[in-house]
């Protein structure tokens, strides 16, 4: 059986088109609605007071009332509740059945459910549309999630996995905020989104505009275009065009008809397709056009629909040149050889022959109709990105030559939106193409110097915590920076841990307290603005609890310098992150939905889910002597910190081989008795020692709310990590993003409460080496995937994408590298330069330096360094 589920609040339009759309593949539907609003506004059973306008389903849909929304004031709880409220109506389902979990606006496409019913949950990628039916936004979204039954935890943490399943391309169609203004107002106020229910989002004259020109009413950035009706729109909707009048913005001073797409146009006799075609190309299968595209939509999907959609301009002209291949030409000028395509294209090949020898990456700026690109493809196995930006131009290309082997081996960038681009590029130009759209080209090649200036090293200030848990996560990234090759001042507050823990001792009373605490803060953050002012880096990166001042990190910002924060802390326990993620440029967080929802409109430049990790040259295997063993070794043990839902869950465990490390527990409560050392705080080194003198690692998350396990927790902590990386065996609780980091059960094992904790520990207790077989891929994983240096490498990669520049050098000193690239290596100042090399960066004083300190007849070079040094000195004023 298959289940149609979905959160209901007053769409009658989209269920009566969702219903019909998917009659001939669901078996039945399941509509939750709830007499309140999740704003807490009381509201009226609107399906049930219109059921006649669906009796034809009226066997098929089992409709679910939420009558009983949890008393709080926080939207996203209610949201969550309602939607988990589906289970209500699956008590009849079979482990073998799939669900289907949207919104009602979000409608999967037929022929999307019937292809994909095996291999696993996967989420539907589906069009966009805001404001009308036929208002289209430029980017798609992922909606529906198809799933087995039996995989099932709750309905909402399926739907939080959206953008990490497997996407179904053409999957439906997301229409949202229909009806004009007023509807668009009572949504604002009465669904989750509480941050933008003021007076600003709701303005109707705002609003207004924002239909009219097709941009985002929330400031997203997105923009929409009015499209014609055409084969990708619900068959149903085709058919029933007349009765959504007024849904659908007609088309300006032809307001008696209803748009449909250029050259797309509809018959009373015309079929409805359940997925996009290709019936505007007139091309037949088989054709070189579908077996490019067949091709292309292995590894570039999206693409594939931009192509089937861009309009040709009337530009292009397709011509045989005299050896009879194909060639083009646009506007006037031709992109290849009128005579012997192949053969010019092996001429450009060979120019570039030492780049391409050179370079791990080739960016190369033009397809064309892409012969340069299939001689790239014989001489190198390096990684190829081509920059194309007319559509037409490749759509030509595509429409005539056969491509298949090329498309396997390229990246196509045909928007302004760069790739990450590792250390090593180079790039290739195909002349024609960049005179073809010379200010694209331009601000591509501006963009991919600055990345390769990112890439050989920035100068990076890491400013830590006085004390606390994130003290030694700031160290991993220091080390974790400096491997990737980046210049770290590391600004290292915990020289200052006695000092700030000594103002308890100065006064008992909180107010003064309170103030000398402030004062010392604002100590420590000037501090780190005069280390600034003095290294100049090229950005700023700080972690939780690192003492830096709102103003002072605005004062930063106001001298070009960007900053970075890492929240690695559980949100919901800690409030301040509201002001950092204010403050700073960059904020990267260890959670997602719910805070990522909150920092939607935030100021700034971008926000990142970025996860905890390990340092395995701490977290290591060790070789342990029997004297260790007999001083950190047991059966099970647990190090950390005695929270409540610690205290009360370790009861359950009392007649194990149990040791408990680490401070802030009850010596006098039950498990007392298993506390190692009077409960003093457990260094790095020894916590390393005895995650491996222990048979089994209990790692019990924390949580001040509950006794045990939180069924609701989500972030992963750094013991995960930390004890895989050692190779040791733990037994973790369940966390909703660990599947996304370990296979549990192969790489991982996780409990869900104290029963099944207890009879796992003795199954592998009683099983050493199923439980080393686990520890040893968990080990894998963790070297492999979750070390610090792959999340700076993943937050320097997310700084880059979203358009980071290094701020202009002040400081005098330049990258020898990028220097000696200037210039030439084979020049005299390049080969001079290249003895420098074993620096990162120089200054005319170091060159001048040096110089004195040399021996023999001064060189060319050496001269003029000399006289710039004097120059320098004698007619520019220090600043």
């Amino acid at each position: 059986m298959i289940y149609d589920t979905f959160i209901f609040f007053d769409e009658l339009d989209l269920l009566e088109i969702r219903l019909h759309e998917l009659s001939d593949v669901v078996d039945f539907f399941v509509l939750v609605e709830s007499t309140e609003t999740f704003s807490g506004k009381k509201k009226e059973l609107c399906y049930q007071k219109n059921k006649g306008r669906f009796k034809a389903f009226r066997d098929r849909i089992i409709h679910v009332i939420v009558d009983d929304m949890p008393v709080t004031e926080n939207r996203w709880q209610r949201e969550i509740y309602q939607r988990n409220a589906i289970m209500r109506g699956l008590e009849d389902c079979d482990q073998g059945d799939t669900i289907l979990i949207s919104d009602v606006d979000e409608i999967p496409s037929p022929e999307g459910v019937v292809r994909n019913m095996s291999g696993g949950a996967k989420v539907f990628k589906q069009r966009l549309y805001y404001y009308y039916l036929n208002c289209q936004a430029e980017v798609s979204w992922n909606g529906t999630v198809m799933i087995g039954y039996k995989h099932i935890s709750t309905p909402q943490d399926i739907r939080d996995l959206r953008e990490a399943l497997p996407e179904i391309d053409c999957g439906g169609w997301h229409f949202s905020y229909l009806g004009g203004v007023k509807k668009i107002i009572e949504k604002i106020e009465s669904f989750s989104h509480a941050e933008v229910d003021n007076s600003y989002y709701k303005d109707i004259t705002r609003l207004q505009e924002k239909i009219e020109r097709g941009k985002d009413p929330f400031d997203r950035g997105y923009t929409y275009r009015f499209v014609g009706f055409d084969k990708v729109y619900p068959c149903y909707l085709l058919k029933n065009l007349a009765k959504f009048r007024h849904l659908i913005k007609e088309s300006d001073g032809d307001s008696g008809k209803m748009p449909v797409a250029r050259n797309r146009g509809l018959s009373g006799n015309d079929k409805c397709a359940l997925s996009p075609g290709f019936d505007d190309e007139k091309i037949e299968p088989g054709s070189i056009f579908t077996g490019n595209m067949e091709a292309l939509k292995e590894v570039d999907p999206e693409l594939v629909l931009l192509l089937k959609e861009a309009i040709g301009t009337g530009d292009c002209r397709v011509f045989d040149a005299r050896n009879g291949e194909k060639t083009l030409r646009v506007v006037g000028l031709t992109l290849h050889s009128l005579y012997r395509p192949s053969e010019e294209a092996g001429v450009w090949a060979a120019h570039y022959r030492d780049a391409v020898d050179g370079s791990q990456v080739l960016c190369v700026f033009g397809f064309a109709f892409g012969y340069h690109i299939e001689r790239l493809c014989r001489m190198t196995e390096s990684e190829i990105v081509v920059f194309e930006p007319r559509l037409d131009v490749l759509k030509e290309a595509f429409r005539h030559r056969d491509l298949r082997e090329v498309i396997g081996r390229v990246r196509f960038i045909t928007g302004g939106n760069l790739p990450v681009v590792k250390e090593g590029f180079d790039i290739l130009e195909h002349t024609p193409s960049v005179r073809l759209s010379p200010e694209y080209f331009e601000r591509v090649r501006d963009r991919l110097n600055v990345i390769k200036k990112i890439r050989r090293g920035l100068r990076i200030a890491v400013v830590g915590p006085i004390y606390g848990g994130s003290l030694p996560v700031t160290e991993y990234c220091v080390k974790a920076l400096r491997r990737l090759g980046h210049r770290v001042d590391y600004i290292d507050n915990s020289a200052y841990r006695d000092i700030f823990h000594s103002i308890n001792a100065i006064t008992s009373k909180g107010v003064h307290q309170g103030a000398l605490r402030t004062a010392f803060v604002r100590f420590a953050s000037e501090a780190v603005l005069a280390r600034c002012d003095e290294w100049k880096p090229d950005l700023l990166f700080a972690l939780a609890q690192a003492p830096l001042e709102a103003e002072g990190i605005e004062r930063l910002r106001g001298t070009g310098l960007k900053t970075a924060f890492w929240f690695v802390e559980d949100f919901r326990c800690m409030e301040y992150w509201r002001g950092a993620a204010q403050s700073y440029d960059y904020f990267f967080t260890i959670q997602k939905e719910e805070i990522l929802r909150e920092l939607s409109g935030r100021k700034g430049q971008g926000v990142h889910y970025l996860p905890m990790a390990a340092s395995p040259d701490v977290h290591r295997g060790m070789d342990l002597t029997e004297e260790d063993i007999g001083e950190y070794g047991s059966d099970i043990s647990f190090v950390g910190a005695g929270y409540r839902n610690r205290r009360k869950f370790f009861e359950g465990l009392l007649d194990f081989d149990f040791r408990i490390w680490g401070n802030e527990w009850d010596t006098g409560g039950p498990v007392g008795a298993l506390l190692q050392r009077d409960g003093e705080r457990i260094g790095t080194e020894e916590t390393v020692r005895i995650f491996n003198a222990t048979k089994i690692n209990i790692n019990l998350h924390s949580s001040a709310y509950h006794d045990g396990v939180n069924p609701y927790g989500d972030f992963v902590n750094p013991r995960t990590f930390e004890i895989a990386a050692c190779g040791r065996f733990q037994l973790v609780d369940y966390r909703r993003y660990i599947p996304e980091m370990f296979k549990i059960g192969e790489e991982i094992v996780c409990f869900n409460g104290l029963d099944d904790l207890r009879k796992k520990v003795g199954h592998y207790l009683d099983n050493p080496a199923e439980r080393e077989e686990i520890a040893k891929r968990a080990s894998d994983r963790v070297r492999k995937e979750h070390t610090y240096e792959h999340r700076m490498e993943e937050m320097m990669d997310f700084i880059v994408e979203t358009g980071f520049e290094p701020p202009l050098r002040r400081s005098g000193r330049e990258d020898v590298r990028e220097l000696v690239e200037k210039a030439g290596k084979d020049s005299e100042l390049g080969r001079y330069l290249m003895r420098l090399a074993d620096r990162a960066e120089v200054s005319i004083e170091d060159i001048v330096e040096g110089i004195h300190e040399g021996e023999g007849d001064l060189s060319r070079v050496e001269k003029l360094f000399i006289l710039m040094n004097q120059m320098k000195n004698q007619y520019l004023v220090k600043q």
